[in-house]
């Protein structure tokens, strides 16, 4: 191990959907928030690439997400605090919803299972490609798939940004 994997755990890359995802999503950090699309879609520096349409399903989902906010919070104090504080309440509830709908395309993407220990196939996956690193195989790096056929498509403009002057 090249410590590479490690770190990049550490730093928080993907977070597999459970209640640690939650719970770091459910922080005021606008960092947290901004990234959501951008840490779906591989911010752990070393996951392969899902196929396009396995992408696109998971850009849609951290849309939906960020659309669900924005149309809440214009309609409650306390921020995105008080927002994801609403999922502890019982009853339906629309970012609930599209938390789950995100979990599931993030899931799909990678090929991981629900039922299984997320933490032990993210690591299994983040080994074997430190493996293919060692070896000097390539691998995707962070971001945007290079043979992604249109990026544009994935960059948006609606997520949080820190107030100007």
């Amino acid at each position: 191990n090249n410590g590479r994997t490690k770190t990049k755990i550490q730093e928080g890359g993907i977070l597999p959907p459970g209640p640690a995802s939650k719970a770091k999503r459910a922080g005021n950090s606008a960092a947290n928030s901004a990234g959501l699309e951008a840490t779906a879609l591989r911010q752990s520096g070393c996951l392969p690439p899902p196929a396009h349409t396995k992408i696109d399903a998971v850009a849609a989902a951290a849309r939906e997400v960020r659309r669900v906010r924005a149309e809440a919070l214009p309609k409650l104090k306390g921020g995105l605090r008080a927002l994801y504080r609403t999922l502890e309440l019982p009853g339906a509830n629309p970012l609930k919803d599209a938390h789950a709908a995100l979990d599931t395309a993030v899931l799909t993407a990678y090929g991981f299972h629900a039922k299984k220990d997320l933490l032990a196939q993210l690591l299994a996956l983040n080994q074997e490609v430190a493996a293919k690193i060692e070896l000097g195989e390539p691998v995707t790096a962070p971001g945007v798939p290079k043979n992604y056929p249109d990026p544009k498509k994935l960059v948006t403009k609606d997520c949080i940004r820190p107030l100007e002057n």
